[in-house]
């Protein structure tokens, strides 16, 4: 096993369940007994970063194809995962009351700059 099927082992996992955790969200507003309003902005949002989820994997299949397997090859894009997961995750809240929170994740989706400035070094 090479250090990028190694890596990408890893890393589809984590923008993997991401993407559950996205579906998953909305999944559950189907199963609520009254549906909440979700108007136009959290679909868009979902799409948004379900977007963003496809745009890091295949980034990150095309331009690590030589990362290093250490601390300083892994720290950039496992942080740019996990923050990928807690946007899925915070997308769709858990109870009607947050749904204000959404706004902020929209901002944040929105304004976050695409990973592909990062090349590794090592």
């Amino acid at each position: 096993m090479s250090q990028f099927e190694f890596f990408m082992t890893f890393y589809s996992l984590l923008v993997g369940l991401a993407v559950a955790e996205l579906l998953l969200g909305f999944m559950n507003l189907l199963r609520h007994r009254q549906r909440p309003k979700l108007g136009l902005f959290t679909p868009l949002l979902g799409a948004l970063v379900f977007l963003q989820l496809m745009a890091l994997f295949i980034d990150a299949w095309v331009s690590l194809q030589d990362v290093q397997i250490s601390i300083q090859g892994l720290a950039i894009p496992t942080l740019i995962g996990v923050s990928a997961f807690a946007a899925s995750v915070l997308v769709v809240p858990r109870d009607p009351e947050d749904w204000a929170i959404s706004t902020i994740i929209f901002c944040a989706t929105a304004a976050s700059p695409s990973a592909s400035w990062w090349r590794p070094t090592c």
